[in-house]
């Protein structure tokens, strides 16, 4: 989780927005390991 909050803030993204993004989408069945993998490769990729 540090490296997701860490890549969304490079890109503007408050740690509620990040956290948001994560509950949101692990609420509809991705497993966190696989949300916060996924969502810093796409920060990562964007930044």
């Amino acid at each position: 989780m540090p490296v997701l909050i860490s890549a969304g803030k490079n890109l503007g993204l408050t740690y509620k927005t990040t956290a948001g993004i994560f509950a949101y989408m692990t609420g509809k069945g991705m497993k966190a390991e696989e949300k916060c993998d996924f969502d810093a490769k796409c920060f990562h990729g964007i930044g």
